[in-house]
């Protein structure tokens, strides 16, 4: 295990801590097999500090929680119902109520030592109720009967002689080895003593002589077992060694023919590749020339089919010509022809368009005339009730400009330009040649706002800038 930890780099980033909790953990164990309680202490401390830096919490508290066992033979009770405490309390805070309640069966005689009666019984009910070990009958799992003897002494303290003498006898019944034979019969001894009776006390204290010697020659013999492991693990560890030199040497020599081998193979691998690349390069070259030789020799057969067929066409064409060129002469004569007759369509056709383009003309002058005369009839109206235009006098200019300026109207008030309504207006009497000035004091505005509203019209509907005898000047012109 030592090894293993003086390997590790505790320092480097992937160094896995929660390995190393557990390999302190198992030390701690050797440690207490072996009687050594401050040496277990320090390896469970330093199974702690690696379990919290991997995040392993649950390790961290088993480690903790091992402590007991060490301050318990070192009879330390204060220690020992202090981690008691602390371990059912954060495992408890982390939903563990069953592993919680588990180390409490440890603080039970540490209470009886410090004659706390109220907190052994207390630490009784919550092993019993809640560890997860007993079963509908109250028995306890196999193997943990000397929970028995801390009960039946905490009944012996309390002086419950009837049920002190029950889990005492029945540690004896349920626990057959020899620590449960020994620890049973020095409860019936003591409890035989206290009540007055001597013979039995006896009886039960020879008993537990009895098996004092059963345990110390068991323990004697682990001891034996543990020194013969011990020499038989310092002899494997020679025979290891030697057999490790012997490997070492075989393994430096096969690295050295391995390493032989290896360039004579990295030269055989390098000649091939060399020969293998210089004939695929032959092989590629002579497959490019035999290819342009076939593509020259398809090129030359489809241009001496082209060629045929050309002369064919030639021949082809040049009968055609002779046809064209008869024709040609009766076509001279209908093209003459036709040219008269357009010439003189042409002419009444431009005498027509001279008449409608009059016509037109007076059209629209009688339009702008028209809608100048309504529109100067409808501003001197407003001049004879004040300036600014009321909501029934913009709907009737937006009427009279609707009628007359149909495409106009449309393009300033379509949706989506993004003209306001005082932009509108504006537009309405520049196409009805109001001046500027004159519009600012029919719409309720300043001269200058009349000039910011023309260059903002300006950029919705036109994308330009300019002054607003600028935008007058293209609304004029629209119809």
């Amino acid at each position: 295990y030592q090894d293993a930890i003086d390997r590790a780099d505790t320092l480097a980033a992937d160094c896995d801590h929660a390995l190393i909790a557990r390999i302190y953990a198992q030390m701690s164990d050797v440690f207490y097999q072996q009687g050594l309680y401050a040496n277990q202490l320090e390896c469970l401390d330093m199974s702690i500090r690696f379990a919290t830096n991997a995040r392993d919490t649950i390790v961290a508290i088993n480690s903790y929680a091992h402590k007991i066992s060490a301050y318990d033979l070192m009879g330390q009770e204060d220690s020992v119902l202090a981690i008691c405490n602390n371990v059912y309390n954060r495992l408890m805070s982390m939903g563990y109520a069953s592993m919680a309640a588990q180390f409490y069966g440890f603080a039970i005689k540490s209470h009886l030592a410090k004659s706390e009666y109220g907190k052994a019984k207390a630490c009784i009910d919550i092993y019993e109720s809640k560890s997860g070990f007993f079963d509908d009958s109250h028995n306890i799992d196999k193997g943990r009967e000397a929970y028995y003897n801390s009960k039946g002494h905490y009944y012996l303290a309390t002086h419950q002689y009837d049920s002190a003498q029950y889990f005492f006898r029945k540690e004896l019944r349920d626990g057959p080895d020899f620590n449960n034979q020994n620890m049973g019969a020095k409860g019936l001894a003591l409890l035989f003593q206290q009540t007055g009776r001597p013979d039995s006390a006896a009886k039960y204290a020879l008993y537990a002589y009895s098996m004092n010697d059963s345990v110390y020659a068991q323990m004697a013999t682990r001891e034996v077992e543990q020194t013969k492991g011990m020499y038989e693990y310092g002899r494997h560890q020679r025979n290891a060694l030697v057999e490790k030199e012997k490997r070492e040497r075989a393994y430096t020599l096969s690295y050295l023919l391995a390493a032989v081998i290896s360039v004579f193979i990295i030269v055989a691998i390098f000649l091939l590749e060399r020969f293998r690349l210089k004939r695929r390069a032959t092989k590629r070259l002579l497959y490019e020339k035999a290819k342009k030789l076939m593509q020259t020799q398809e090129e030359l057969s489809y241009l001496k089919g082209k060629l045929q067929k050309l002369t064919d066409t030639v021949c082809d064409k040049d009968a055609t010509i002779q046809q064209q060129e008869a024709a040609i002469g009766s076509l001279s004569e209908i093209i003459a022809r036709k040219e008269e007759e357009l010439a003189a369509s042409l002419s009444e056709l431009s005498n027509n368009h001279n008449a409608l383009f009059l016509q037109k003309r007076e059209t629209d002058e009688t339009k702008r005339l028209l809608t100048a005369s309504l529109a100067y009839q409808l501003l001197q109206d407003k001049d004879r009730i004040g300036d600014k235009l009321e909501a029934k006098d913009w709907e009737d200019i937006a009427q009279l400009v609707k009628q007359t300026f149909p495409t106009f109207y449309a393009f300033v008030t379509a949706r989506g330009n993004g003209t306001n309504t005082k932009e509108q207006q504006l537009c309405l009497l520049f196409r009805l040649y109001v001046k500027p000035r004159r519009a600012s004091l029919l719409i309720g505005v300043a001269p200058s706002m009349v000039t910011k509203l023309s260059k903002s019209v300006l950029q919705k509907l036109f994308n330009t800038d300019g002054t607003g005898k600028d935008l007058a000047e293209r609304l004029q012109m629209l119809r």
